[in-house]
């Protein structure tokens, strides 16, 4: 597969040579210049910053075939290939100048920018259908080429408009912070999604409570590549047909990207929890949660709409979470304002003091989004460690408890707890207890403190008193059939290397 490639390197790599001016003079009916120019394969970014007359006096001096090639103007005709996107219409400075307008009216703060096009779903299909024109006359160039090698409309409006708006701007074009979505809809591309149903029925069956569109690109993308190039000249509209009009902008939606804050808590009280429970419509435990208190300062500072909360595993309202603290990342959406790593020490400071008997929480920092997605990824490699004090139903000797040292790595089957049965689905799963050790408590001969480190989603408190047998082997079991019971239990670490560490440079 070639990835970028031009004209002459398909004339290199296929030993044949295009015929250029007949197909161009089949592409110019219906394509505007820069819709024939992607078509052809050119990616190089500075030939779409520059005028109409400048880009075809570039073509005529790099190919001798297009030396005769008249001026076409961008705005000449109605384009089938970008429906207008690529015309002045939408890319002369008036239209950026609304871009920047509407960016001033919103008054949200961002270091970086970015823009994306929303184009109709059905619009691949006549990429498509230009592929293939451009097969028939050039088969030797264009009969195994796949469509992602052809620049997209998207793509090619990002590079004629990205740099001007970053003058306008006086920030840089890139991926992260504020987003400026440019929704274009196409009365004609909707009508073609019927001939697409049509002709592929068996792909887009909607699925029963299905609230999302069924003509979205990977779905088209999988039909089109499912039948031969052949048999596509039979199911699409081909030759592809003049549109009439061009496209219509229906929206400039200004918004900021989500922003990841990543951490780790502690948590001291056995009456908070988590996240906000309730059952039936009456709140468990305090009046706030964990989630509650580290995020009310962030949507606070960042006028940020809501948010979502992820942590690596959850400890019960009872449980203390203690050492280094458990991993976390809050999903700031649409915050107003941005993040630094002075602001978050502030916040940080701040959230410490707000109820230092409550939470605590530490090493608050940015992050990208691909690292919060890593904080799941992690959750089946992780080890946690955790100390309970735990009691028996007769006395035990010190050498009796140092038995458990002997059992290592130690496979254990849980049978899904009957306290968490209204949410999980009742299965066996397999964990590991990698090591544990034991010691009685002063002047007693039946309490006992239990340190033990195992496989994350293990389930303690199951394993410390059997759950009625539906724990094997676990702590009854291994103390000669004694009846043991949990008093308390609490998290003292979760191995997990987490979060990055903060970039104060």
């Amino acid at each position: 597969m070639i990835i970028n490639y031009s004209i002459r390197d398909l004339i290199s790599f296929t030993g044949v040579i295009p015929k250029l001016s007949e197909l161009w003079a089949s592409l110019t009916d219906q394509l505007c210049l820069w819709c024939i120019c992607r078509h052809l394969g050119i990616t190089n970014i500075s030939f779409y910053k520059q005028s109409c007359q400048d880009a075809v006096a570039e073509l005529r001096s790099s190919y001798s075939e297009l030396k005769h090639v008249e001026h076409k103007s961008c705005d000449k005709e109605v384009c089938g290939g970008c429906y207008g996107v690529l015309t002045t219409h939408f890319t002369d400075n008036d239209f950026l100048t609304k871009i920047v307008e509407e960016v001033e009216r919103r008054k949200i703060e961002y270091e970086h920018f970015c823009c994306s096009i929303a184009l109709p779903s059905t619009s691949v299909v006549r990429d498509y259908t230009y592929l293939l024109l451009c097969a028939d006359i050039c088969p030797g160039v264009y009969s195994y080429l796949p469509l992602e090698n052809i620049p997209t409309v998207k793509d090619i409006w990002k590079w004629m408009c990205g740099a001007r708006l970053e003058r306008r701007f006086g920030k840089k074009f890139a991926l992260t912070h504020m987003d400026i979505l440019l929704n274009f809809q196409h009365a004609e591309l909707d009508r073609e999604s019927n001939k697409l149903e049509e002709s592929f029925r068996d792909h887009f069956k909607k699925r029963k409570g299905q609230s999302t569109d069924k003509f979205t690109h990977s779905s088209i993308v999988r039909a089109l590549t499912s039948v031969s190039r052949e048999k596509l000249r039979t199911l699409l509209t081909y030759p592809p047909h003049r549109l009439r009009e061009m496209c219509r902008l229906q929206s400039m939606v200004v918004t900021h990207n989500p922003v990841y804050v990543a951490g780790r808590y502690n948590k001291y009280s056995r009456e908070l929890s988590q996240s906000p429970w309730f059952i039936d419509g009456e709140r468990k435990g305090l009046d706030t949660s964990v989630s509650e208190l580290l995020s009310q300062l962030l949507l606070e500072y960042t006028q940020a709409k809501s948010q979502n909360f992820t942590s690596s595993g959850r400890e019960d309202i009872d449980v203390q979470m203690l050492g280094s603290g458990r991993p976390f990342t809050i999903q700031l959406l649409e915050p107003e304002r941005v993040l630094s790593p002075d602001v978050l020490s502030d916040i940080e400071r701040k959230i410490n003091q707000m109820d230092p008997l409550l939470v605590r929480v530490s090493d608050l920092t940015l992050i990208s989004r691909e690292e919060a997605d890593k904080l799941k990824d992690l959750e089946a490699e992780k080890r946690k460690t955790y100390t309970a004090v735990c009691v028996s139903d007769g006395d035990l000797s010190q050498g009796e408890l140092d038995i458990l040292c002997e059992h290592r790595d130690m496979v254990i089957d849980q049978l899904t707890p009957i306290r968490v049965l209204h949410r999980r689905a009742l299965a066996t799963r397999q964990r590991t207890v990698h090591w544990m050790k034991a010691k009685l408590q002063c002047n007693s001969s039946r309490i006992f403190d239990l340190e033990i480190e195992t496989q994350g989603g293990t389930y303690i408190k199951e394993f410390v008193h059997s759950d009625f047998g539906r724990t094997v082997p676990n702590l009854c079991t291994l103390l000669s059939n004694r009846q043991i019971d949990i008093i308390s239990l609490d998290v003292l670490s979760v191995h997990v290397e987490w979060p990055p560490a903060p970039d104060n440079s």
